[in-house]
């Protein structure tokens, strides 16, 4: 699969799934949709492990600290953004949301010596110009 359609599929798939949450924070709980994501999750990942394979062998403990580490990172976002969701306004939430993709960037120039160009500087500004214009009341 070309990678571009992935990130299209990824797109479409997270822009829906914040409409869905937007509109669920309204009439469920945070708590019975936590558990629920849970469950979900864990079905998805028993089906993917039972269509792949077990990978245990090839996983050491660096690389299981850092899944972890993935894990609880995801969970910490995932929870403001419900949270925020609940409180505000999804036209406002979601632009600033974005912004992730930013802090990526920035991350991963330093985590990985990923130089950045002047070009991608220039798009970072404008990205983070565009998600507080779109979010702004």
């Amino acid at each position: 699969m070309d990678w571009r359609l992935a990130v299209a599929a990824t797109i479409l798939a997270w822009g829906a799934q914040a409409v869905v949450l937007k509109y669920l924070v309204s009439d469920v709980s945070l708590t019975s949709i936590v558990f629920i994501i849970w469950v979900a999750g864990s079905l998805g990942g028993l089906a993917y492990f039972l269509y792949a394979g077990w990978p245990v062998d090839s996983l050491s403990f660096r690389h299981v600290f850092w899944v972890l580490a993935m894990g609880v990172l995801a969970g910490i976002g995932y929870l403001g953004l419900m949270y925020a969701l609940s409180v505000a306004p999804a036209t406002v939430v979601l632009p600033l949301t974005t912004l992730n993709v930013a802090v990526a960037v920035v991350l991963a120039s330093f985590l990985f010596r990923d130089p950045l160009t002047s070009r991608e500087i220039a798009g970072l500004v404008l990205a983070i110009a565009a998600a507080f214009l779109l979010a702004a009341p």
